[in-house]
């Protein structure tokens, strides 16, 4: 089963339940209700601000900046929040903010408003919990930095007393020595002058000791402008309860839905429908092989449409269509291909050494097929035909070929003597039975357009058909010495009627029988005599499955072919068909497969441009057989 192709067909059902789905995806999600607008907050933020203070000994932003993740300034402020939190935890929820984040500013409006403030931000599950954090680590900020200024000044006091103490001690080592030399000493000199600078250096160190007593520590300017402000964050929690209520959720689910809800039921009626729309499907159903694949009209038509809305005579109303060029396969088929019993019996018993000869001439029980069917199809000298049938002459004519010009007169179905099998036994294929599993509409506008192209082609048909079934109207029939019935053309030249294509003329069988049960009696008397009035008989046979006329006229006829109309004809409609031809062992030649959709979109030639064949050459004349001698025996002309 083609099941691409099904689902290919059946794009607008896939496109229509998958916009279905969207929508009713759109309408089914659910609307937030005023419970879930009303949630809690997922935490608070409190944000303290701070900056250095004005004047000159503030400290500096950079400074600031960095001592508020100070880890001593962390440890105060957990030690005096009272919140349970370690400086380590405080880590993970402090941050410093700039000031117009802070104060609740834009980013980019009021740029000339220098912000020099700082906040210092913490988060937590609880707003009570937050501010106190917030006001914690702002106030520890200025303990720090008085900390730091006391220490520094008592190392400061330290280094003073220091200095002065060395100084002492160095000016009483001088005044040692001085107090011990003579005024012959000669270093005495230069212990003055070492005593007078160790004085001047004590009185500077006692002054800086006594201004740095005086002013105590300096501590620098920090200021806590605002206290904390809880403000409550809320952030949205993907889950899968959100995922799934999601409008564009629902629509993609709803586009999935229906896209497989649309193959699912492509599939499920490709399986439920038996009807033929492949060629592989039609060869295996009907175990035969496509001869000829007719495409459909490209016509509007509804999506659903199964039957061709109008059937037409291609070959002549636009033959240059690629359903004329279908038909004209066709007849070459009939003309060459060799029937499908044949084509088993090559493929299922293989050639033998039926070209071993290879000279195209009938050995009554050779082997050519490997099965004692002759070597006629040889071609070694180009002489045979290549699909299974060869030149042989009649038994005991010379063994060389007729000279004759080229020409339609040489076709097996004009009479010519060219085509025959590899027994010896002529092959003309001139009648053709066309016939159809059930009542394929297709089947008549097969018969129709096949004897356009072989009146195309020179010849005249004659197209068969059961009529009105106006039974009743039957001419008086003739026997023979044997007491079988028999029909002299004559009696057929009348009754035939000329149709619009020259060449082409339609006779009626319940013109010439009473009942439908003489169809099985004198049917092959009458296909015997049409012979004779025309150079192609084409039977439109009623249903293979439905009538008996058709296996009753198989006797009679040269070549079988099935039609199967894509969409319409049944699987099991088709096996029941071949089984039946097979079972009357029918020459038959193979299916003919019709209204095909054409998937084609490439531009096709109009009717007035005429393709012209390579090398620029216009075939302009025609080759016209040399007419018959008087009282000669021809053919009775329609």
């Amino acid at each position: 089963m083609d099941f691409r192709g099904a689902v290919l067909r059946g794009w607008r059902l896939v496109v229509l339940l998958g916009l279905l789905g969207v929508i009713l995806g759109y309408l089914t999600a659910p609307t937030p209700s005023a419970s879930s607008t009303a949630r809690r907050p997922n935490y608070y933020s409190a944000v303290a601000l701070v900056a250095p203070s004005l004047g000159r000994g503030a400290v500096s932003r950079a400074a600031l900046f960095l001592d508020v993740k100070n880890s001593k300034v962390l440890q105060i402020a957990a030690r005096t929040s009272h919140t349970g939190l370690t400086a380590e935890q405080l880590d993970h929820v402090t941050a410093v903010v700039n000031g117009r984040t802070a104060l609740g500013l834009p980013k980019k409006g009021d740029k000339g408003i220098a912000i020099h403030a700082f906040g210092v931000e913490v988060t937590w599950f609880s707003d009570t919990a937050a501010v106190a954090l917030a006001n914690s680590v702002a106030n520890a900020v200025s303990t720090y930095i008085s900390q730091e200024a006391e220490t520094g000044y008592a190392e400061n006091t330290a280094k003073e007393a220091k200095k002065v103490s060395t100084l002492r001690q160095r000016l009483d080592d001088v005044d040692a020595q001085i107090s011990g030399a003579t005024p012959a000493t000669s270093s005495l000199a230069q212990l003055v002058v070492e005593r007078r600078q160790l004085t001047d250096q004590l009185g500077v160190e006692f002054h800086n000791q006594i201004l740095l007593e005086l002013d105590g520590p300096k501590v620098p300017g920090y200021e806590v402008i605002r206290q904390a402000i809880a403000k409550a964050v809320y952030t949205h929690k993907i889950t899968v309860a959100s995922v799934v209520d999601h409008k564009s959720t629902r629509m993609l689910v709803g586009l999935l839905v229906g896209v497989l809800l649309a193959v699912g039921i492509i599939i499920l009626v490709e399986v439920l429908d038996h009807s033929l729309r492949t060629t592989r499907a039609t060869e295996e159903a009907f175990d035969l092989p496509v001869v000829a694949e007719i495409p459909a009209r490209p016509v509007r038509r509804s999506p659903f449409a199964v039957i061709t809305p109008e059937a037409r005579l291609e070959v002549v109303a636009d033959p240059f269509s690629a359903a004329s060029e279908a038909y004209r396969r066709l007849h070459t088929a009939v003309l060459l291909e060799p029937l499908a019993a044949e084509m088993a019996l090559l493929v299922g018993n293989g050639y033998g050494n039926g070209y071993a000869n290879g000279n195209g001439y009938a050995n009554a029980n050779g082997n050519g097929h490997g099965n004692g069917n002759g070597n006629g199809n040889g071609n070694g000298n180009g002489n045979g035909y290549g699909n299974g049938y060869g030149y042989s002459p009649p038994w005991g004519a010379p063994e060389r070929l007729p000279q004759v010009p080229p020409g339609y007169a040489m076709d097996p179905a004009n009479g010519g003597e060219l085509v025959a099998e590899g027994n010896g036994h002529r092959s003309k294929r001139q009648v053709i039975l066309v016939a159809s599993p059930t009542t394929e509409p297709t089947r008549s506008a097969v018969v129709a357009n096949l004897a356009a192209v072989y009146a195309e082609a020179g010849a005249q048909a004659l197209v068969v058909t059961m009529g009105d079934l106006q039974w009743g109207r039957s001419l008086p029939m003739r026997t023979n010495g044997d007491g079988d019935p028999e029909i002299v053309p004559e009696d057929l030249v009348p009754l035939s009627t000329p149709s619009a294509v020259d060449g082409v003329s339609r006779l009626q069988f319940d013109q010439l029988l009473a009942t439908r049960g003489q169809v099985v009696t004198q049917g092959p008397a009458i296909i015997t005599a049409a012979r004779q009035v025309a150079d192609t008989v084409i039977v439109d046979a009623p249903s293979l499955l439905r009538s008996h006329d058709a296996i009753a006229l198989l006797p009679a006829v040269d070549v079988v072919l099935v039609v199967a109309q894509h969409g319409l004809t049944r699987s099991d409609e088709a096996r029941e068909a071949g089984d039946t031809l097979r079972r009357f062992r029918a020459p038959v030649l193979g299916v003919v497969y019709t209204d095909i959709p054409s998937r084609e979109r490439a531009r096709r030639p109009s009717g007035n441009e005429l393709e012209q064949p390579p090398g620029d050459v216009v075939l302009e004349q025609r080759y016209e057989p040399p007419a018959e001698p008087a009282g000669a025996g021809g053919k009775l002309w329609l």
